[in-house]
């Protein structure tokens, strides 16, 4: 899952370079910082990382976090945001399988319950470490 952190303050390097530790530890891939208004999009080299930001969020929503995500992966169906090969068919068949749970009342209900302990989970070994 890729991360990044935005902020209002200019000097808020402090905070962002420990985003950027906390996704080093996570084994995630960091993108770097966004101003919070945005005033560094203007700028080419800028748009070419928040797209790749996108893209990589694109490519983590096809895969793994499809059922959590659910009106993300039908916005970019509908779009034809989905331009690259899916060859992992294993991925493929479990995502398959959990979207169809998902329209059962009472898995939708105990995934729900479920989903944000198993986010923090990761977060909490990272912090036992520090």
């Amino acid at each position: 899952m890729p991360c990044s952190s935005t902020s209002i303050h200019l000097c808020d390097h402090t905070a962002q370079n420990y985003i950027n530790g906390i996704c080093d530890d996570l084994g995630t891939k960091y993108t770097g910082p966004f101003s919070a208004e945005m005033y560094d999009l203007p700028r080419e080299k800028e748009q070419q990382r928040l797209l790749g930001f996108a893209r990589l969020f694109r490519d983590e929503i096809w895969g793994r976090l499809r059922p959590t995500f659910q009106a993300d992966h039908r916005f970019y169906r509908k779009h034809g945001m989905y331009d690259f090969p899916q060859t992992d068919y294993g991925m493929r068949l479990l995502v398959a399988v959990l979207m169809i749970l998902s329209k059962l009342p009472a898995f939708r209900k105990e995934y729900a319950r479920r989903t944000m302990p198993e986010m923090v989970r990761p977060l909490q070994k990272v912090v036992a470490r520090a």
